[in-house]
């Protein structure tokens, strides 16, 4: 009611009084009169102090639309939480406070590249190092040296780490959700540097000792997300595989969706890449209809550049046919199929684009991207990989001719 009572005045209450209704907002969690509140208050916040805005202003404004889910539509404040945040690096030292501004960097996709590397890294909790991966990898955006740093800070913290109840938790201590997001954004940036010995010295024994103390009870599909995404990574968690895939537990997460999509992917590798496990399985992944290509074609100008000039070519040697196909069930990413005598898979064709491929590199593929090429290299039929780069300057007969030669090295 006293609540109401200050939103009723929003228009006329001071910056102090302001700020503390948008915590007590906050408080409400995700509500959709709480989303249309915050709404109210940031028209007000920005048309009279956006320019008095404190550190601690924004951290309130932050953390509450966040809780809140509230989708923050002014630009010009999430510019000012950026550049706050990049212009004030003495704010990395304080890992919560990063985190939040972090949350609602990523929570509003506003991209950023130009900070989090400096001497505070000592400073960093293994949530906050997280939670910076997971931004870059929002993106897509590729630094190595980051990464690399990163992550390495992220495996000394879990090694000197002592096991704490998710009761007991504070805001230094690696949580499991956490180990999740460090292993989906490396596999995403499909970073080749984890090093195998701390997979199985380090992450592996986090991870059991959570669910040797109950912490997966009611949440297997995290487990089902962790062994996805170390198998993305190229390892074989097949400790956890055994406790994640029983009968029980497949059946719980086939009834959940978005789950069901991640669990059907792991099934997808596992049938690809190791069929005597996948002879063991209880479940196997259902069939699926056909994604629509056209809208893999709308977003993706080069790969239909290159389907209409592989169907220009018309027969070539043994194929008559390309068309665009989802080759890896539940793998979202299109790729070209050359057919012989209309049904039998002769040839892959894959083009690294904006779509597939890592941001601040050379057409480097993403991890689903590098897990696809992956699984079609070890198939019967032929591979071309084409980088956009390298054929967005050639004309289309340059391109037909390009093409022809490409076909003769693997046909």
């Amino acid at each position: 009611m006293v609540l109401e009572e200050l939103f009723n005045s929003v228009n006329e209450l001071n910056k102090n009084d302001l700020i503390q209704l948008v915590f007590y907002i906050g408080l409400q969690k995700k509500r959709a009169k709480s989303q249309y509140m915050l709404n109210r208050c940031m028209k007000e916040i920005t048309r009279r102090f956006m320019d008095s805005l404190t550190t601690e202003d924004l951290c309130i404004i932050c953390n509450s639309t966040f809780k809140t889910s509230t989708k923050i539509n002014n630009e010009t404040f999430l510019n000012k939480v950026t550049s706050h945040l990049t212009d004030h690096l003495y704010l990395l030292n304080d890992p919560a406070l990063c985190t939040t501004f972090i949350k609602t960097i990523r929570h509003n996709q506003c991209q950023i590249t130009r900070f989090f590397f400096n001497k505070s890294i000592k400073h960093y909790s293994f949530t906050g190092l997280c939670h910076i991966l997971a931004l870059y990898s929002d993106f897509l955006y590729y630094d190595e040296h980051l990464i690399k740093v990163f992550t390495g800070k992220c495996v000394e913290l879990l090694k000197n780490n002592s096991y704490v109840s998710r009761s007991a938790y504070l805001s230094q201590h690696p949580r499991i959700k956490d180990v999740q997001r460090l292993l989906w954004s490396l596999y995403n940036l499909n970073y080749k540097h984890l090093n195998a010995s701390d997979v199985k010295d380090v992450i592996i024994p986090t991870v059991m000792k959570s669910l040797e103390v109950g912490e997966f009870e009611d949440d297997y599909a995290t487990l089902v997300n962790i062994v996805l995404y170390l198998w993305i990574l190229n390892y074989r968690a097949y400790e956890l595989i055994s406790r994640a895939l029983t009968k029980e537990h497949l059946q719980t997460l086939k009834a959940s969706f978005p789950y069901k999509q991640r669990l059907n992917l792991l099934l997808s590798c596992i049938y690809f890449e190791d069929k005597a496990l996948y002879r063991q399985l209880s479940s196997r992944p259902p069939e699926i209809a056909n994604h629509d290509t056209r809208v893999e074609l709308r977003k993706r100008p080069e790969l239909e550049r290159v389907l209409d000039s592989l169907k220009s070519i018309g027969i070539h040697g043994n194929v008559n046919k390309f068309e665009v196909g989802f080759q890896v069930p539940y793998l979202k990413i299109g790729g070209i199929v050359g057919y012989r005598k209309n049904i039998y898979k002769t040839i892959h064709v894959e083009v690294l684009d904006d779509y597939t491929s890592l941001k601040n590199t050379d057409n480097v593929p993403t991890g689903l991207m590098q897990l696809k090429l992956r699984i079609l290299e070890k198939s019967d039929e032929g591979l071309v990989t084409i980088r956009a780069n390298e054929i967005n300057s050639m004309t289309n007969e340059e391109l037909h001719s390009f093409l022809l030669d490409e076909l003769d090295l693997v046909c």
